[in-house]
């Protein structure tokens, strides 16, 4: 589910869009914008009824708020699916910093990769990272250093290096996915590396053994998803310990391992599918 404008010139004249998909299709079935239908018969030769029942809802941080009568991200509750935080002076105590660690989850409304990974933990590590280059005037070799990288066997149409840097806060989530994939090369800070291998984990289109996937200590000669997790936020109280409270899309990474495990490769609740037929409105 998702909002969005009936018109170019961006009115107040707002409206909602429901996509709904079969998940037991198959991952490349489901990129398509349109497949053909299959009709079934009974033993009778009468058309059977299927009576279709919700898997998930998916969405962004705004809508799946609004779906769970939820405030949003500024609020003093800003996690839909636990408890933590609340008021500065229930967070000041003893029982409200204890909380943290006492979650009860509930299983129906999975965590967007799109605004949670791309437009969100990478994007605010390639902040702190424009900034370190710009206040070192380093940002020109960065470029040329980008410019350069071996683009081989990357998962990613292009990387235009001059747009990049030059529209350096003004990218989308394919920037940041072309990003991620190569800024471990270029050592610009420690997460990065992180960053590049969580990415690769959460993007598989196809899981095998979940068990295997979440919790083993190798799949497919890279860590286990828990741990790359735990590994990231680690790296990023170094780099930056303000924004673990001050951007709440880092919580929502620990839900990740529930979620997969509980809805399968998160490509499959991922909303960019849908997003792309918004322009028929």
């Amino acid at each position: 589910m998702d909002n969005v404008l009936g018109n170019i010139l961006k009115q107040w004249n707002k409206h909602h869009t429901i996509y709904m998909l079969n998940v037991n299709l198959p991952c490349e079935i489901l990129k398509k914008e349109f497949f053909s239908g299959i009709v079934m018969w009974d033993c009778k030769d009468e058309e059977v009824i299927l009576i279709p029942c919700g898997l998930f809802l998916a969405g962004d941080n705004s809508m799946q708020a609004k779906e769970c009568s939820h405030a949003g991200l500024n609020c003093n509750y800003f996690c839909r699916t636990c408890d933590v935080s609340g008021t500065k002076e229930y967070k000041a105590s003893e029982e409200g910093y204890n909380s943290i660690f006492k979650i009860n989850m509930h299983l129906d409304m999975p965590t967007k990769t799109l605004h949670i990974i791309l437009l969100g933990v990478v994007k605010y590590f390639w902040g702190q990272s424009v900034f370190l280059l710009e206040k070192e005037k380093l940002l020109h070799i960065f470029q040329s250093c980008l410019k350069s990288v071996n683009k081989d066997r990357l998962n990613i149409p292009s990387l235009n290096a001059d747009y990049i840097c030059h529209y350096k806060g003004n990218l989308i989530g394919k920037h940041f996915k072309s990003l991620a994939q190569v800024m471990p090369f270029l050592t610009v800070v420690n997460g990065w590396s992180v960053i590049g291998e969580l990415v690769t984990l959460v993007w598989y289109t196809t899981i095998p053994d979940t068990d295997e996937y979440l919790v083993s200590l190798h799949y497919q000669s890279v860590k286990r998803l828990s741990q790359m997790i735990k590994d990231f936020l680690n790296i990023t109280v170094q780099c930056a310990p303000s924004i673990l409270i001050s951007k709440p899309k880092f919580h929502f990474l620990i839900y990740l391992l529930a979620f997969i495990c509980h809805f399968g490769p998160a490509i499959i609740f991922s909303t960019k599918r849908y997003e792309s037929l918004n322009h028929v409105f």
